[in-house]
């Protein structure tokens, strides 16, 4: 039976405490006479539990089986400490080093002979001959051709061209001076004629024949006779003292009485500007003095103004143009008078036959036409400037009968009678 024995001691190193306990028990069987010959083999076991304490089994030889629990010895108490001598160490036995087996060296091996490979043989350097190079043929110089030398080309005589006559150099003549327009008749119908002749001689009373309102002073004045001396134009242009106008403003006139009548003469500068008038050859308003700039006659007045709506039917009509014109060229072909129809259509128009006075001042055209034949109603006077046939100005240009500033057109000219 195996007794356990602990021994608490060296817990914390087991190792250790093997080992002393090992000698512990060791010492213990020896005094014991366990240790000789002649004592009984006791099994000895040394282990250690979970707490790190040697725990020493004995087996007395006790066959009785080992209860279930195992019994707890508890150490005796530890006698004093007796220090024991220390262990003989035993001697300490060097063993000697192993032999180490002799070392054989093998022996190296043997290196193959170096078989030193004769150099190959070289082939025999074969020297090419050098190519035959083939003779040279020197070929024959090549004949020129004879040098032909051409004449000379013969130049062709220089024919010196005579000088270019530059053509004569012709001055243009200067532009024609612009149009000189009197305007002295104007001056004279508005402050003469106007405000003091026409209060006696009007187109509503016409005192001794004579008008002088501005529709019809002109041509009732210039190279028209005086009803009191016939033999004296009422204006002759160029001759102011044989106008018989001017003799009855100044006082000179042998018949009647000195004009404005029932008034003052008039002032000497107005008398100078009518004679100056006159002088410088009557030209209506509007006139170019310079004539020979052949400009195109065109009306510079009437005396039926346009849209004039008459109260008695007129038997003549004066008009005065700013350039002289040909009276001649004025005929049944050139100037007409119309009545226009009720209706409106151009069939139902009334022609009216017109005739034209050839007067000595060209300036002027008067047309007369039978009074009786103008009824009421509306009337259009025609003078033809363009076409075949048409009214010319003393240069045989035509009319500007519209009145743009060139030759051409037709002059209309609308009036009604009550």
């Amino acid at each position: 039976m195996k007794t356990p024995f602990k021994l608490p001691i060296y817990k914390h190193r087991p190792g250790m405490a093997r080992n002393l306990a090992s000698a512990v028990v060791i010492l213990a069987l020896t005094a014991c006479g366990g240790g000789g010959s002649g004592g009984e083999s006791v099994d000895v076991g040394i282990s250690s539990d979970d707490n790190g304490d040697i725990v020493i089994d004995f087996d007395d030889g006790d066959t009785t089986p080992e209860a279930d629990t195992p019994v707890a010895v508890e150490p005796p108490e530890e006698p004093p400490v007796v220090a024991a001598p220390p262990p003989e160490e035993p001697p300490v036995v060097v063993a000697p080093p192993p032999e180490e087996p002799p070392v054989v060296v093998a022996p190296p091996p043997e290196e193959p002979p170096v078989v030193v490979a004769p150099p190959p043989e070289e082939p025999p350097v074969v020297v090419e001959p050098p190519p035959e190079e083939p003779p040279v043929v020197v070929a024959p110089p090549v004949e020129e051709p004879p040098v032909v030398e051409e004449p000379p080309v013969e130049e062709p005589p220089v024919v010196v061209a005579p000088p270019v006559e530059e053509p004569p150099v012709v001055e243009e003549p200067p532009p024609p001076p612009p149009p000189v327009v009197s305007t002295a008749f104007g001056t004279i119908q508005s402050t003469i004629f106007s405000p003091i002749c026409a209060e006696c001689h009007n187109e509503s009373f016409a005192s001794a024949g004579v008008r002088f309102d501005a529709a019809g002073s002109f041509a009732n004045l210039v190279g028209i006779p005086s009803t009191e001396v016939p033999e004296l134009d009422r204006v002759e242009p160029g001759d102011p003292d044989n106008s018989y106008v001017v003799q009855k403003i100044e006082g000179t006139q042998a018949v009647g009485a000195q004009m404005p009548l029932g008034g003052p003469p008039l002032p000497q500068e107005q008398m100078e500007l009518v004679r100056q008038w006159i002088t410088d050859g009557a030209l209506p308003d509007g006139a170019v003095i310079q004539t020979a700039l052949a400009l195109a006659p065109k009306v510079s007045s009437a005396s039926i103004e346009q849209d004039a709506l008459l109260s008695v039917a007129p038997d003549s009509l004066s008009i005065v143009w700013t350039s002289p014109v040909d009276n001649t060229t004025l005929t049944d072909a050139t100037v007409s008078l119309v009545r226009s129809g009720d209706t409106g259509d151009a069939a139902d128009d009334t022609a009216i036959d017109v005739s034209v006075v050839d007067g000595d001042n060209p300036y002027v055209t008067t047309l007369l036409f039978d009074d009786q034949a103008l009824t009421g109603g509306e009337y259009q006077l025609y003078i033809v400037g363009e076409g075949d046939i048409y009214a010319r100005g003393s240069d045989a240009a035509a009319i500007d009968g519209d009145g743009n500033g060139t030759a051409g057109g037709n002059f209309v000219l609308d009036f009604s009678v009550e």
